[in-house]
């Protein structure tokens, strides 16, 4: 069986990315797929933000599937052990379609794409099937052609499926793809010739004209990645073990990469730990990979809360999204909500969903700097950008208790990040302050309401080390009190007491606002033992 490009590519892409300096073993993932084989789940639509991997793990597949494949490129992997190894082996004609790849390449022929990739996929069919005589002019014709002439069934993979819909391409040619799948995977007589149906892409199937043409697929996405969860990105062990391996502290590993929780599970976005194990430096590694243009295009719609929701998810908060609405589409009329914005920057990785709770947040430090860089460039975040810069200095304040300057500071912060309707609002208040204090996540692990001796302490900022010479910090809020109580509550309730590593080093800061005068305190001091 001769190797092509698109038809029965073999294995050696997948053995490109085995001979790479770091390889993660994700070839349980053919275990998984191998369920969906010649049932009537065999139709599977994958998404994932860019580099999570999606077309490594299309090539595996091609070099498990691909016809007269013997399997010796898995040998020592995970799944040359499984029960089920030789299942499927070697057993199906495979076609491979990127189409990212063919829309590039056809140049300023946009129209022409299609005709092209029949014109490069018939030529390897004459060659694979010689004794086969093919009548048609589409690529599901050539696979009734070989499956009427052999029997033989098909795996398709598809690549980049979603191409079209994020590069916005022309009406006339959405058209024409919307032809294609529906002639490749709703016709009857095509359905009989495959055996398997694997497409990835960025976004989930989009919803408005994609979905009759594909409601036989199941979805794999991250809002809900079923069976194919540790398969998403790369999952703690996996980093433990890299970790260990290389001597990288695994702690700040999870704070740059680490975020992307899916029930128990944590999960790491792949690019960025390859590249940390690579150069043994923390830096954004995924983020670069892409232009924060496609998150500041959106969060700057006049989207009725979405700048009070940014700045709280800058802050550090969880708020809860309507996942349902979104369509899919990346023009600006699928938008109609601040929930649609927040829904599609989960499925590119810019936020992460907690299904239970149905809230999203900022996975981790690599993304929110991505987040930043994205509010500098929409002109509408000025306030919150300044918010930021100023940051520094109010943690500079604290360390040198200048209790008058702190309270500035976040008056300030509490004054620019919040609305007239929800000045007064306490959870307002609190997000101003942790968006005022956002230059400490550079140094400190910052936990909200943190259980501390008899009671819980509402924000405590914990040194990444404890060793440095950063001091704790531990912040108590009483709205319509005074700074005298907050730091009675402070020592009464024995706050500190849980934090015993610190107590030779630890701030103490009590904040109070008057809803009626709108005025901010603060007292700052030392512990003194």
């Amino acid at each position: 069986m001769t190797n092509g490009l698109y038809l029965n590519p073999g294995s050696g892409l997948f053995e490109e990315s085995l001979a790479s300096p770091l390889y993660v073993d994700k070839t349980m993932l053919i275990s998984e797929v191998n369920k969906a084989v010649l049932s009537r789940d065999k139709y599977m639509c994958v998404s994932r933000p860019r580099r999570f991997g999606k077309s490594m793990a299309l090539v595996m597949l091609a070099a498990y599937y691909s016809k007269g494949a013997d399997g010796k490129v898995f040998k020592g992997l995970k799944i040359s052990n499984s029960a089920g190894f030789h299942k499927h082996l070697g057993k199906f004609n495979v076609l491979m379609l990127d189409f990212n790849d063919f829309y590039d390449n056809c140049g300023d022929d946009k129209a022409g794409m299609f005709n092209s990739m029949f014109d490069a996929v018939s030529k390897e069919f004459a060659v694979q099937f010689p004794n086969v005589s093919f009548g048609g002019n589409s690529i599901a014709s050539l696979l009734k052609d070989a499956y009427s002439a052999t029997g033989e069934k098909f795996v398709v993979l598809i690549d980049e499926y979603d191409a079209l819909i994020r590069r916005k391409a022309a009406d006339s040619l959405f058209e024409r793809y919307l032809e294609f799948l529906n002639g490749l995977f709703k016709s009857l007589s095509v359905t009989q010739t495959i055996a398997l149906a694997y497409m990835t892409g960025i976004l989930p199937i989009v919803r408005e004209k994609f979905q009759s043409k594909l409601n036989n697929f199941t979805e794999y996405t991250m809002l809900s990645p079923r069976n194919l969860l540790e398969f998403t990105g790369f999952t703690s062990r996996e980093v433990e073990t890299i970790c260990a391996e290389r001597g990288i502290d695994m702690d700040e590993c999870r704070r740059w990469y680490d975020g992307y929780h899916m029930g128990e599970a944590e999960l790491y976005s792949p690019k960025s730990v390859c590249e940390l194990a690579l150069t043994g430096r923390f830096a954004s590694y995924w983020a670069a990979t892409g232009s924060f243009e496609a998150v500041s295009d959106f969060i700057s719609m006049d989207l009725d809360g979405i700048s009070e929701d940014v700045n709280r998810l800058l802050s550090g908060e969880s708020i809860c999204v309507e996942v349902t609405s979104y369509e899919n589409r990346m023009d600006r009329l699928a938008f109609n909500s601040k929930d649609d914005v927040f829904t599609y920057c989960i499925h590119l990785g810019y936020l992460s969903y907690d299904q239970d709770s149905e809230t999203v947040r900022i996975p981790n430090y690599e993304v929110r700097r991505q987040w930043i860089d994205a509010l500098k460039a929409t002109g509408k975040y000025s306030k919150t950008i300044e918010i930021i810069k100023l940051s520094g200095m109010l943690l500079e304040n604290v360390r040198k208790c200048r209790s008058e300057l702190v309270a500035e500071c976040l008056e300030s912060a509490h004054r620019e990040v919040s609305s007239n309707l929800s000045y007064n609002n306490e959870q307002s208040l609190q997000s101003a302050i942790m968006l005022a204090f956002i230059a400490a996540r550079d140094n400190y692990t910052v936990i909200p309401e943190l259980p501390s001796g008899n009671g819980f302490a509402d924000v405590v900022f914990l040194p990444y080390r404890p060793q440095s010479d950063a001091p704790a910090i531990v912040v108590e809020l009483k709205v319509d009190g005074t700074v005298d109580t907050g730091m009675e509550q402070i020592l009464k309730r024995k706050y500190p007491d849980s934090l015993k590593h610190y107590k030779d080093n630890m701030i103490l800061v009590a904040i109070s606002y008057d809803r009626n005068t709108k005025k901010h305190a603060a007292r700052v001091e030392r512990l003194k033992n």
